[in-house]
């Protein structure tokens, strides 16, 4: 049987041993998902952002072209023929 000696104090098996790893390779993809997954969601954000400042910028453009439009018929209307 393979045995590992860990500072003196304690010495586990191959087959503990095999199983800290895998636990190890588990953690780290895990890790790696979730950097993935916070990227994701990160550029989600970003998206939505980007939609949220465009529609508000049109909402914007809207407003100052009705402002725009109402100056003009104001004005249509103060002329005499």
């Amino acid at each position: 049987m393979l045995s590992l000696q860990l500072g003196g104090f304690m010495s586990i098996s191959g087959a503990a041993f095999q199983a800290l790893n895998e636990i190890r390779q588990e953690s780290d993809l895990t890790l790696r998902n979730s950097k993935k997954n916070a990227q994701i969601s990160a550029e989600v954000f970003r998206l939505l952002l980007r939609t949220s400042e465009k529609r508000a910028a049109g909402a914007v453009l809207q407003d100052q072209q009705i402002k725009f439009q109402t100056k003009v018929i104001e004005g249509t209307r103060d002329i005499q023929f």
